[in-house]
């Protein structure tokens, strides 16, 4: 399944994972924007490279300061999926969140 993975670290830090298939030759770049208790992720294309590897693990860190509740929307500009959730930065906590078109 196509999916986003969100753990909590120690310290409140946010660890998302996310494993795709993209054409080879292919790249993408994870961009994050944080305001307050918002946070969005866009996969953006990158510069194509012949020869690129086509299995892919989009992972991203998010430091946040003290444990809170967050409203996170992870889009894919190569893909065209999306997914929303909410999430508390406890440590150990974590969610698996499926994407969709």
């Amino acid at each position: 399944p196509d999916t986003v993975r969100i753990t909590a670290l120690k310290g409140g830090d946010i660890s998302i994972e996310r494993h795709f298939t993209i054409r080879e030759g292919d790249t993408v770049n994870l961009v994050i924007t944080k305001f307050d208790s918002h946070v969005k992720i866009v996969e953006k294309k990158g510069v194509v490279g012949a020869g690129a590897d086509t299995e892919h693990l989009g992972l991203a860190m998010v430091s946040c300061i003290g444990q809170r509740w967050y409203s996170y929307r992870y889009e894919s500009e190569v893909t065209g999926k999306w997914c929303a959730f909410e999430f508390t930065n406890v440590a150990g906590n974590n969610k698996e969140v499926e994407m969709r078109l």
